[in-house]
């Protein structure tokens, strides 16, 4: 994959060129400045944001381009991330609006400075960070870089923090009561109720409350966020699998604890031809094709190599001699008709661009009275609830004979009708 084929790509080009056609003019227009009353001595900030910034604007592209992969990169990552960089351009735009000519690069406070409260700075004391890093998260998400996204939460935001606190202490000194009037009825980037402590820290107490505020909103962007962005992308016939590179994630020792009672579910007998359709890195390979027996055949398919690369490892240093791979898709599976006795699918089958193309072909290779058995966890971004799913897979010619487990967790056994 090339840098070529990512949307953000020239989008960024056009984005640099502005910004150094934009610090051309910032330059001249800075000539005759008046005196400065204040500033930072030794511009620590200016050292302590570079870092950062280096890492989110430069490692991102290089880890697309020469990494492997580690997050999803896909058009979706890609869209989400031009929208986040379109919205900290629109803030930044609108911040060097309201403050005009009392921009500057350096941390300092003219006298002829006045105190700016109007457009975006009514609400954050300091919207032109806050685009900032709204722009460094855009990059990172657009191209699927984990280095960027440790880059902004480690290296970028610490330093932003710390060169505001630089700010708010020179505007302090600078306009005194009118400063503070001010600071009490806006926002640092996003706070609560209170103001900054200049010179001060934050309590244990507080610390611990906003580290569990953001943990808590991660888990309900997880839970309910992405199961949103995944149905709309799914309304437009775009899903992806879970990538190879995150294979660790699906083989955890949690997930290996209930897969016994998962594989009890599917009801799996000895001698059967079982077909395993999207396998992963083959959590429930081994332990299937156990229970299928030599007599029987567990044939494992998935549309990523790197994914059957780690179920065939799975089963050499098993010594299974009754388990046979493909990397094939789900709509042109590599069996003749009617040859199966059952074929299940764990976390899989909303994750598959058409599913009713793949439930059609699930149909094709199952012998009449085979069964279909289907398993969804919840925390699963693709997630579709028990109602949907049985009315989804009765509609391509299947009749659903047991259901067990919970909203949860569960498991729908079908017959083929």
């Amino acid at each position: 994959m090339t840098w070529e084929e990512n949307i953000l790509g020239w989008f960024l080009v056009l984005v640099g060129a502005g910004y150094v056609v934009g610090g051309i003019v910032y330059a001249w227009r800075q000539r005759g400045r008046g005196s400065i009353a204040r500033e930072e001595r030794g511009d620590r900030s200016f050292w302590l944001i570079l870092p950062g910034f280096l890492a989110v604007f430069y490692a991102s592209p290089l880890e697309y381009l020469y990494l492997p992969e580690r997050l999803p990169r896909t058009a979706w990552m890609q869209v989400l991330g031009v929208i986040l960089i379109v919205l900290a351009l629109g803030l930044r735009v609108w911040t060097r609006y309201a403050i005009r000519g009392m921009y500057t690069a350096h941390v300092q406070v003219v006298n002829e400075h006045r105190l700016v409260q109007e457009g975006p700075y009514r609400y954050i004391r300091h919207p032109g960070y806050a685009g900032f890093l709204l722009m460094a998260l855009g990059i990172a998400v657009g191209y699927s870089s984990l280095l960027g996204l440790i880059s902004t939460a480690f290296l970028l935001f610490p330093a932003l923090v710390y060169r505001m606190r630089v700010e708010e202490k020179l505007l302090l000194e600078q306009f005194g009561d009118e400063y503070r009037q001010y600071a009490a009825k806006t926002r640092l980037l996003r706070r609560g109720s209170g103001d900054l402590r200049m010179g001060g820290s934050m309590s244990l107490r507080k610390l611990f409350l906003w580290v569990l505020a953001i943990l808590g909103g991660i888990a309900i962007f997880w839970m309910v966020g992405m199961k949103i962005i995944y149905r709309m992308l799914a309304y437009f016939g775009i899903g992806t699998p879970c990538p190879a590179s995150l294979a660790r994630l699906l083989d955890n020792p949690v997930r290996r604890r209930y897969t016994g009672r998962i594989l009890d579910r599917i009801g799996i007998q000895p001698g059967e031809r079982v077909l395993e359709l999207g396998p992963g890195p083959g959590v429930f390979t081994v332990e299937a094709a156990g229970r299928v027996g030599p007599e029987g055949r567990l044939i494992a398919v998935d549309i990523q190599p790197g994914m059957i690369a780690q179920v065939e490892k799975r089963v050499r240093e098993a010594g299974l001699t009754n388990v046979e791979t493909h990397v094939a898709s789900a709509y042109e599976l590599p069996m003749e008709d009617a040859s199966l006795e059952r074929a299940f699918l764990v976390t899989v089958l909303y994750e598959i661009p058409d599913v009713d193309k793949a439930l059609r072909e699930l149909r094709r290779v199952l012998k009449p009275g085979g069964v279909l058995s289907i398993t969804e966890q919840f925390p699963d971004p693709d997630y579709p609830f028990p109602g949907e799913a049985i009315r989804r897979v009765e509609r391509a010619g299947f009749h659903l004979i047991e259901r067990s487990g919970s909203f949860w967790m569960y498991t729908l056994n079908f017959e083929k009708v």
